[in-house]
């Protein structure tokens, strides 16, 4: 949080899971394709290059929430980028939604969902009928800062 009338989160995957993988699958990968295989530029972008630019671009996703008095911007690079005004929002809660991953996608009971990992978000039910959870890692601090520093008005 970097002034008191703003919350500021920037939230990276998990990579560990995905360099372990990349060393068990790719490296057997290689050395089976290339045993006796003459190398030509297909095997190449095959095993060596096309695994570094998806590590790369994994690498590069990430959530960055920002709340302050006009507004929720969430940018999720590079799958969202969204900007709610209070005056658009019904309610806000911190809630446990109870599932692990990360990406954006659709839930039945929360509707959409950005997230990098863990299971705590902001629950927000907007005038329209729309609901989102944006995902945090310090959700104490975000609902501290809501009940302190936010304040909207009751319809």
């Amino acid at each position: 949080m970097k002034n008191k009338r703003q919350f500021r989160e920037i939230q990276r995957l998990n990579l560990k899971w995905l360099l372990l993988t990349a060393v068990v699958v790719f490296i057997p990968l290689v050395v089976i394709l290339y045993q006796g295989t003459p190398l030509t530029f297909v095997y190449v972008m095959l095993t060596i290059i096309l695994p570094i630019v998806i590590l790369y671009l994994l690498y590069a996703i990430r959530l960055k929430t920002i709340i302050d008095q006009r507004r929720i911007r969430i940018k999720f690079f590079p799958l969202a980028n969204r900007n709610i005004s209070w005056d658009d929002v019904e309610s806000v809660e911190i809630v446990n939604y109870g599932f692990v991953g990360w990406g954006v996608r659709k839930s039945p009971k929360w509707g959409i969902v950005y997230n990098t990992h863990g299971p705590s978000g902001m629950f927000v039910k907007l005038k329209s009928g729309q609901q989102l959870v944006i995902g945090t890692q310090h959700p104490d601090t975000m609902n501290r800062f809501l009940m302190n520093c936010i304040e909207i008005e009751e319809v």
